[in-house]
């Protein structure tokens, strides 16, 4: 109980941690939504006002944004240029230069990028305003190496992470998709929405390679147990 993973809320109470905003957002097909195809402009605009609001309270914190899909990124860059005009708190953050600037990038940019706060756009949701999730497809997530993505993702935040949804994540269907993306997403929204974590188990399955067996028999020398493969199958 002594190892700490950021972002943890036993660093710094309200301020660390994982937050589960879930929005009145609605994600535009070409068909649907009413709103240029392949984006979400309410969750964006929702993002941003949290972004001000975090720039007002005066903390020196650096930030990172993250979209789901490169047109998520490109409204959440739109509504930015926006809401700058007549915010200028927002507009002196938005100029600022260093190695510890704000970043807006999509999933798949998203490599040894680290900041203090980290807000993502999940950007794909219901068709409607407060609909249900009629879809399964979150882009990239979806694609062989999804989960890998979102591993990257979710460890790029040194103190908070703050993720932002159209739908409640109870309505992810696993039935419905067998991408382990868009398993992993389901438990990532689930703990960071209630804080609890899905009770994994021993599978009964041996080392997978040789590095795994190293490291047990490195953790059985100290005198610990070492159970190989804990865990969803």
């Amino acid at each position: 109980n002594d190892l700490i993973m950021p972002p943890s809320p036993s660093q710094g109470g309200n301020e660390t941690g994982m937050k589960y905003r879930e929005v009145q957002g609605c994600y535009s097909t070409a068909s649907r939504g009413g709103g240029r195809a392949g984006t979400n402009q309410l969750e964006a605009q929702y993002l941003v006002d949290r972004l001000a609001q975090i720039i007002k309270k005066g903390h020196d914190h650096s930030i990172g944004i993250v979209a789901f899909s490169v047109t998520q990124r490109d409204m959440i860059l739109e509504v930015l240029d926006q809401v700058r005009r007549d915010d200028p708190a927002l507009s002196d953050f938005l100029n600022e230069e260093g190695p510890d600037s704000l970043f807006v990038k999509n999933i798949e940019n998203v490599q040894g990028d680290e900041r203090d706060v980290i807000l993502i756009s999940v950007g794909y949701g219901p068709t409607s305003v407060g609909g249900r999730l009629a879809s399964m497809s979150f882009g990239p997530v979806n694609r062989e190496g999804g989960e890998r993505r979102l591993n990257v993702l979710f460890t790029r935040a040194k103190l908070r992470t703050e993720i932002f949804t159209s739908f409640d994540w109870r309505d992810i269907d696993l039935a419905r998709s067998s991408a382990p993306g868009v398993s992993a997403l389901k438990d990532y929204l689930e703990f960071a929405a209630t804080g609890r974590q899905s009770t994994h188990f021993e599978t009964g399955e041996g080392f997978d390679s040789d590095f795994e067996r190293d490291v047990a028999d490195t953790i059985k020398a100290l005198g610990f147990k070492a159970t190989p493969q804990i865990g969803d199958q």
